[in-house]
């Protein structure tokens, strides 16, 4: 109670809430807004943007891009408290912090969906993130030497799946398109070449003898990769098509009548 016998009207203890998912916390000294916490699967990010208003801008600007292409490919919240964590390390690393936050969280969403088993394209982050693929390579590689980690070596496999079914395309076409490219790259067919287009010119591979072909162009437009290159791809693969196929493949088209070079659709 006071001097004059009023009671005292003690203040509610302040807020604290989990700064990143490695268990670190800290205090706030604004109260925290409903309107700051929406109900999705972006709320651990979300929040940080709300309750650090003491954080350093770029850290906050990161925090709010990442939240934001995190929905864009439907990340689950694992991934993106992943992605959050591995941001602050970049942050706090020093190494990075001339570089456009644009390219620092493309990077970071990069190097975490390939970490986790979930690997995007270059073209795909850079196409979400509105930055150039060229800047995103280079720094992904620099993240990775800065922070000494690594990632697994992705294969035709790792986008397979997704790619056929981006075009809608059955599971048998798709089995088909990975046995051929898994046959390429074991004949060393397309040294040299990226899993993704490698991936891209087996569809169309597979397609092309299926009863759904698929142009180049259509299947370029979808992956990301440009036509030239799938049928650039595709000229290594055409000399050896007998023996890539599976051999319980349906041909609708016989290998004879796959496009040659004056007859690519």
């Amino acid at each position: 109670a006071t001097a004059g016998g009023k009671p005292r009207i003690l203040a509610p203890p302040l807020p604290t809430a989990e700064l990143i998912s490695d268990g670190t916390t800290t205090t706030y000294s604004a109260s925290i807004k409903q309107e700051c916490l929406p109900s999705t699967t972006n709320n651990v990010i979300r929040r940080k943007t709300c309750l650090l208003p003491t954080l350093p801008k770029t850290m906050v600007q990161g925090y709010q891009k990442l939240a934001k292409l995190t929905e864009l490919i439907n990340a689950p919240r694992s991934l993106a408290e992943y992605a959050t964590a591995l941001f602050k390390k970049v942050y706090e690393s020093g190494v990075l912090r001339t570089r456009p936050v644009d390219i620092l969280v493309a990077a970071v969403l990069y190097i975490t969906c390939r970490q986790n088993g979930v690997p995007r394209t270059f073209q795909e982050i850079a196409q979400i993130s509105c930055v150039s693929k060229k800047e995103l390579g280079r720094t992904f590689k620099v993240i990775l030497r800065a922070l000494d980690t690594s990632v697994d070596v992705i294969t035709t496999a790792d986008f397979m799946c997704r790619f056929c079914h981006s075009l809608g395309l059955d599971n048998e076409l798709m089995e088909a398109a990975q046995h051929i490219a898994a046959e390429a790259s074991k004949r060393d067919l397309v040294a040299g070449r990226s899993p993704v287009s490698v991936a891209a010119a087996a569809i169309y591979v597979a397609s092309q003898a299926s009863a759904a072909p698929r142009c180049a162009a259509e299947i370029g437009l979808a992956l990301g990769v440009s036509e030239a290159t799938i049928i650039h791809v595709y000229r290594s693969i055409y000399p050896h098509a007998r023996d890539l196929f599976p051999p319980h493949f349906v041909f609708h088209t016989s290998i004879e009548k796959l496009p040659t070079q004056r007859s690519f659709c």
